[in-house]
């Protein structure tokens, strides 16, 4: 029964906090939304989330971490061919790390914004075997307020 209690006290929480009893418009509607499509290497995958990134948001930006100086400019000369105008925004990692340096710009954006929904469109490739999955690091969801993350699969054929 103790349990029981607890389940339904649970539901009934969630059920008072998602109420649109006493709720208005800019408590639910974001006054801003930033798109961001972090960007490892330029392929179909990634060209797919950037168009997709386009579509929810005009003012969208692709997000490059580099970890060597010299990346840069061999990634601004791709961009420049495949980036359609979109801007790029470069951000360092000398430790090699992908998560510390995203997380951190978010932040940044929060602080600036809090009220801002940052959403981050992930490219990402759907292996044709399962097993194949193992080999390919997939990026850790981000649990922030506020922040939204959209996967955009693309299908890799066999």
């Amino acid at each position: 029964m103790v349990l029981f209690n607890g389940i339904h006290r649970h539901y009934q929480h969630v059920a008072d906090q998602l109420t649109l009893e006493h709720a208005d418009h800019q408590e639910i509607a974001p006054s801003r939304q930033i798109v961001i499509v972090p960007i490892g290497s330029l392929n179909k995958s990634s060209l797919r989330a950037l168009n997709f990134a386009r579509s929810i948001a005009k003012d969208s930006v692709a997000l490059r971490i580099f970890y060597e100086p010299h990346e840069v400019e061999e990634f601004r000369k791709e961009w420049a061919r495949w980036g359609d105008r979109t801007p790029l925004i470069f951000l360092e990692s000398p430790y090699r790390s992908f998560n510390e340096p995203l997380l951190a710009y978010i932040a940044e954006l929060h602080r600036q914004d809090p009220d801002a929904y940052v959403t981050i469109v992930l490219p990402e490739f759907i292996p044709a075997h399962w097993w194949e999955h193992f080999l390919h690091n997939q990026t850790a969801l981000l649990f922030r307020k506020n922040t939204v993350v959209v996967d955009v699969p693309y299908h890799l054929e066999k």
